[in-house]
Formats: C-alpha cells, sequence, structure tokens
C-alpha cells in the first residue's frame, strides 16, 4: 500500500513539471507605458528570431509551480504548463500575483522578468527567497514586493530575501545585432551605416521601473553601524 501511495505521489509530481500542450495566444501587452525606453522590449523580443524560452503567467500563484506558468511556442501558438527555466523570458500579466512562498524558493537564472500592469511579483516574507534575473521590469501600476503588505510586515528575523542580478552570456538582451551595421536604422537616429550600439537606449541590465510601477521593501529593522 505505501509502494502504491508512493506512485502516485510521484506521476503527481511529474505531471505538475509539464502539463500537455494547447492552443493559446499572447497577452496583448498594455501601452500605458509607449514611447518610454525599452518599455516595448518584451514585445520586440516576442517577435525576434532568438532561443530564449517564453513564459507567461496562467493564473496567480507559486513560482515553482507548473500550473502557475505557460510555456509559449509562438511558431505552433501552443501553450504548456512548465515553471521558467535557464535564460527565459517571463511575463507577469495583468492581474496575476505570483509568490516566490515556498521553503528556499529559488528561480533559475532568467534573461527577463516583465511585470505587467497590475501585476504582483512578490518575495514572502515567512522563507528564505533568492531571486536571480538579468533585467526585471516593473511596468506601470504592477508591483514588485520583498516582504508583507506594509513596513509592519517585514521579512522574518533570520531569513533572508536576495535578489541576484546576473550577467548571462549569449545574445545582448537589448538587441541581438548589436555591433552590427545599423541598416535598419532600428535606434532612430536615421544612420544607417553607423554600427549598432548594444544598449542603445542606455538601459542597461538590473531593474527598471516605469511611471507608477510600485517598488516595496519590508526587511526586519536593524541598528546602523554607521557612525
Amino acid at each position: 500500500m505505501k509502494q502504491l501511495f508512493l506512485f502516485v505521489l510521484l506521476f503527481i509530481s511529474f505531471f505538475e513539471v509539464k502539463g500537455e500542450s494547447t492552443s493559446c495566444s499572447f497577452p496583448i501587452l498594455s501601452t500605458a507605458d509607449h514611447g518610454m525606453a525599452g518599455a516595448d522590449l518584451f514585445e520586440h523580443l516576442k517577435e525576434s528570431n532568438h532561443n530564449f524560452p517564453i513564459y507567461f503567467s496562467a493564473q496567480s500563484g507559486s513560482w515553482n509551480v507548473a500550473s502557475t506558468w505557460y510555456k509559449y511556442d509562438a511558431g505552433n501558438m501552443t501553450c504548456s504548463n512548465e515553471i521558467p527555466t535557464y535564460n527565459s523570458l517571463v511575463l507577469i500579466s495583468n492581474g496575476h500575483e505570483i509568490k516566490l512562498n515556498t521553503v528556499d524558493a529559488t528561480t533559475e537564472n532568467i534573461r527577463l522578468i516583465r511585470i505587467e500592469g497590475g501585476g504582483k511579483l512578490i518575495m514572502n516574507r515567512f522563507f528564505n527567497t533568492t531571486l536571480n534575473v538579468e533585467t526585471l521590469q516593473v511596468m506601470s501600476d504592477s508591483e514588485f514586493r520583498i516582504g508583507g503588505l506594509n513596513a509592519t510586515k517585514p521579512v522574518k528575523l533570520g531569513l533572508q530575501a536576495t535578489v541576484n542580478f546576473r550577467i548571462l552570456s549569449g545574445p545582448n538582451l537589448f538587441h541581438a545585432n548589436c555591433g552590427q551595421p545599423d541598416v535598419n536604422d532600428v535606434d532612430g537616429d536615421g544612420d544607417t551605416a553607423e554600427i549598432l550600439k548594444c544598449d542603445y537606449r542606455r538601459i542597461s541590465r538590473g531593474l527598471i521601473s516605469y511611471g507608477n510601477a510600485r517598488i516595496r521593501v519590508y526587511g526586519k529593522e536593524k541598528t546602523s553601524n554607521i557612525n
């Protein structure tokens, strides 16, 4: 009986990691940040010829649960439930709240996370959590939060919430053709003979917030060591 129970648990765990592919369409991105440098980055990358896996949230839930996510196959317009993998592009959709809320919750090294307007990414205050990402875009009316709802509910004493901004190998995120002649004038300066800079929008990596983005970090109060 114990062996049967163990087999059922293993089957459920396996199914949770990867689901069947179904027809789907990619969410329409907000235009609230239109015109701001790099705001259209996810849309550009989604349509570009690259090898970055693409994910978007299917519903609110835990980061490390497959049913929270859809992996998007642009060529076949299909989606399957999978947890975001190394080097991927991740969109947290409008109205969805994604939490790192399991024991020692850690993400893979993610190329880009975009929190769409109305979406939230939360690092839970009751666990050690780690977010590994190259570029984190917090769009207007979205929220990135470490800790509880306010300063009275910080990350618990003795626990850590860690954000690592990685530099990943491979094509430059901000334009795959950087270092080559700008024949299509992608930077819009009218010069098609110049060599395209890798970060011509001067955004760089790290955390980028737009408009009314909310970034809230609530940690345990400590005594300063600075005299």
